[in-house]
């Protein structure tokens, strides 16, 4: 399977060197690292504006302080593991 998809690949590859020169196929990959870049930092704001609401908001619980020690630890521990 995995030789199948390397050929794949390849064949892409192929036909992409027969119809878009160098230069234009890195302008491209930029232009779609940037939007997925852009994509991905909205998706971040928009889930630690969520996090904090649920953080700040009247819900009473007994022990929703503790949460302010738990994400962050969550965060580092994310980290960790995106780093190793």
């Amino acid at each position: 399977m995995y030789i199948r998809f390397v050929n794949y690949l390849d064949k892409i590859n192929q036909y992409r060197k027969s119809k878009i020169s160098n230069r234009n196929f890195l302008v491209i990959l930029a232009v779609i690292v940037g939007v997925l870049a852009g994509l991905a930092a909205a998706a971040l704001k928009s889930l630690t504006h969520h996090i904090e609401e649920f953080l700040q908001s009247d819900w009473h619980w007994k022990y929703k302080y503790y949460l302010y020690f738990i994400f962050p630890m969550i965060g580092i521990f994310l980290t960790v593991l995106y780093i190793k």
